[in-house]
């Protein structure tokens, strides 16, 4: 629960610095993707930047170059799923706890925007990305960032650890 605690306050103060921009004009190239990226939130492109970060600090020695630039772009666009769906702080947090303590029940109330913006923002990320007529491989990564059941071959590796990072920020 203190994580939880922690993560809300990171979330309302949260801010993209100077070097922020330096890194996501090093990773995500086309002004396109930045435009994309800077739909989200504030507190989610911080989220996804510490993703990012937590990903080279981590991993960075273990993957080749390509794999570390897919995986990066992978982090800072994986919950794009969740742009225009009403999640703020406060109604994230409420999706979190929901999930935690009722998931039977939260799950069954996707009919409200942000609980299904919560749990199928994967799934509306690859949507969007294929708009872009981005790569399969990243699109892969997006929609399958929450999905630890499926045999995900030669992108396991990096699904993984997206995942792992994920859950660390």
């Amino acid at each position: 629960m203190q994580g939880r605690i922690k993560q809300f306050i990171k979330a309302i103060t949260a801010k993209v610095t100077v070097e922020d921009e330096k890194f996501l004009n090093k990773y995500l190239k086309e002004e396109r993707l930045k435009g994309l990226f800077r739909q989200l939130p504030t507190f989610e492109q911080r989220h996804s930047l510490d993703v990012a970060y937590t990903i080279l600090e981590k991993y960075s020695f273990n993957l080749d170059d390509n794999e570390k630039k897919l995986l990066i772009q992978g982090a800072l666009l994986h919950d794009i799923g969740k742009l225009k769906i009403g999640l703020n702080p406060i109604t994230k947090s409420m999706a979190v706890v929901m999930d935690k303590l009722f998931p039977q029940i939260a799950k069954k109330l996707t009919f409200i925007k942000f609980i299904d913006g919560y749990y199928n923002h994967p799934k509306k990320g690859g949507q969007i990305l294929k708009k872009y007529k981005l790569s399969s491989e990243l699109i892969y990564l997006v929609e399958n960032h929450h999905n630890d059941k499926a045999n995900h071959g030669h992108l396991g590796k990096l699904i993984k650890i997206l995942m792992e990072c994920d859950d660390l920020n």
